[in-house]
């Protein structure tokens, strides 16, 4: 948040020289430096550099496969493994799981499972928040 004395005028600029009062809107993805500064009683204050990434855009969608199909065709999904081996995943991303069909995610891989049928999604939530669409 950007803090300034009462009734001071706020302008925002990326280059120092051009100046507006309204705060930036929409921005593609990307790294960013802007300058603020403040006016009061016709005074100037000195800019103040303000750097953030800008992040809106979700993820891909993660793979996720058996680590060990066991069952008698290597791909028919049958397994007494329960373990999942995940791809495409972006870096610094949580990966969550769902056995729910999507109604509650976890960040624990599903484990322990009872033998059964099961669809296990998985998703990536980046850094920014953004969720990837979940991967069956």
């Amino acid at each position: 948040a950007i803090t300034s004395v009462a009734g001071a005028t706020l302008e925002y600029s990326f280059d120092g020289i051009n100046w507006s009062s309204t705060p930036p809107g929409s921005l593609p993805d990307g790294n960013y430096t802007i300058k603020v500064r403040q006016t009061v009683a016709g005074e100037t204050s000195t800019a103040t550099d303000f750097t953030f990434s800008y992040d809106a855009t979700a993820p891909d969608k993660l793979t996720i496969e058996l680590t060990n199909d066991t069952g008698s065709d290597a791909t028919d999904h049958i397994t007494t493994d329960n373990s999942t081996t995940i791809g495409n995943q972006e870096n610094g991303a949580v990966i969550e799981y769902s056995i729910d069909n999507g109604v509650t995610w976890t960040s624990t891989a599903p484990a322990n499972l009872v033998a059964g049928d099961y669809t296990i999604l998985a998703r990536q939530v980046d850094l920014a928040g953004n969720a990837s669409d979940p991967a069956p």
